[in-house]
């Protein structure tokens, strides 16, 4: 089965930070067509950024992973639910983040080295299960978890980034 190259998903992450940072500026002069450029752009980049370290990733590879299908197969019965208005739909998406957080943690305990970033992952993923459930609840604070994962993520993904743009400098020299 292909799948996207590396460097399509790294060319579409630095499109999808471009659009952030200037979408940024309609915070400054409130114009709607920067901030939908900033909401596009914010979203892209966090889609990409996850499926970037999963495609990259150990986790795929592992029998968590497997098991971590439940999870979004359970999630994706609480959308369907959620389009439909049955109830239930909203327990049945929190059951599939949560299982997907308990999948991903044994996977990080089973796992020999843990470095600086594997904890982050590690963070970014009980991060998002907070932020989702409580949007999904219709809470407070998920926006606040929302930028605390976009930071996460660019943490994680900047040394990446780095790497990958210092091999395509050193091909060109």
């Amino acid at each position: 089965m292909k799948t996207i190259n590396n460097n399509v998903l790294i060319g579409i992450i630095y499109l999808s930070i471009l659009f952030t940072i200037v979408g940024a500026f309609s915070l400054i002069n409130e114009n709607q067509f920067l901030l939908i450029l900033f909401d596009a752009g914010a979203s892209l980049f966090f889609i990409t950024g996850i499926f970037f370290l999963v495609k990259n990733g150990t986790f795929i590879n592992s029998r968590e992973f497997r098991l971590a299908r439940l999870a979004i197969s359970t999630l994706l019965v609480g959308v369907l639910f959620k389009i439909l208005h049955f109830q239930g739909a909203n327990e049945i998406m929190i059951l599939g983040f949560l299982l997907a957080v308990v999948f991903y943690t044994i996977y990080f305990v089973k796992k020999r080295s843990k470095d600086f970033r594997s904890w982050l992952k590690l963070i970014l993923i009980i991060s998002l299960f907070a932020e989702r459930s409580l949007l999904i609840l219709h809470m407070k604070y998920a926006d606040y978890l929302s930028l605390f994962n976009t930071i996460l993520l660019l943490l994680i993904l900047v040394p990446i980034l780095i790497k990958f743009h210092n091999k395509v400098v050193d091909r060109i020299h």
